[in-house]
Parts: structure tokens; sequence; C-alpha cells
């Protein structure tokens, strides 16, 4: 195996990280209960409302569908507009290389705690705080290969 992506992340990327993780949780269940809930409140009662609980109606009802996911595109633009440079990421059959500027570390597959397949990425895990975003549009036609060239790696190892 050996597969090499030089790239730097996104917004998009980086966004739909954060998206996923929120949506791959229980909290998605409360989310979309508040926000069916405030639509149901919003139906009911929106005509009869002051106009500061109707403001509070329509704020309740956009805040998950709406200004949770623009808070969080706003997060991801900070995150990728702080990263100026390209990341080069190498997977070979005895490890995993990053690298970064003149920076190199390889990681063997028996030291690395994961790969998770995301709608639209691939979540590279070298250990349990670090994560590097591997977008579909960097993988191309390749990301199944890659998945389970990675997923093959991490089994003969141990994982």
């Amino acid at each position: 195996m050996h597969h090499e992506f030089t790239y730097r992340n996104t917004p998009a990327d980086h966004w739909l990280f954060y998206m996923g993780n929120i949506y791959h949780q229980w909290t998605a269940v409360v989310n979309i209960v508040f926000t069916i809930a405030a639509l149901i409140l919003v139906i009911a009662r929106f005509r009869d409302a002051h106009p500061v609980l109707q403001a509070l109606m329509l704020m309740a009802l956009f805040l998950f569908p709406v200004i949770q996911p623009l808070v969080t595109f706003s997060r991801a633009y900070k995150q990728a507009r702080a990263v100026t440079v390209d990341t080069t990421l190498i997977m070979e059959d005895d490890a995993f290389t990053i690298r970064v500027k003149s920076h190199t570390q390889r990681i063997p597959w028996r030291d690395f705690a994961g790969v998770i397949a995301r709608p639209g990425l691939i979540v590279l895990m070298p250990d349990e705080i670090h994560a590097y975003l591997l977008p579909d549009r960097v993988t191309g036609g390749a990301r199944r290969q890659v998945l389970d060239d990675v997923r093959a790696a991490l089994k003969r190892a141990g994982k």
C-alpha cells in the first residue's frame, strides 16, 4: 500500500467534521426534538403571543437548523484559516507519516488510534487527541481503497 496526499483543509472540511460530530451523538436527538417542539409552539401560539415572545419563539425555532450551523461554520472558518501550509499524509504498509513543512512524524500502525469513515471525509486519528481530516475532494475515487488499506494495516497491527 502507498497513498500520499498533499492538501490543506478548507472551512467546509472542518464544518463537515464538526457537524458530523454533533449529529453522531445523542445530542442530535435533543436538537431534533427541540426543533420540532419549537415548530409546534410557533404554529400553535405565534399569533397570540407578545412580539417579544414571538422573537423568542423564532430564535428557538432557528437555533439548531440555522444558528448552530452558522456558528459552527464560523469556528471552522477560523480553524481552517489558521493553517497556512499544506499537510502531506503518507500511508504505507508499516506506518502513517505526517509531513508539515520540514517536520515529519512517522507513526507505526500499531501505535495508531484509528480511522473513521464519515460522509464526505475520512478521519485519521494517530492518537486520542489529534485527527487529520482527509476529504473526498482530495482522495477522489480512491476513498474506498484508502479506507480498506488503512483498516487492513490496523488489523495487521492488532488494532
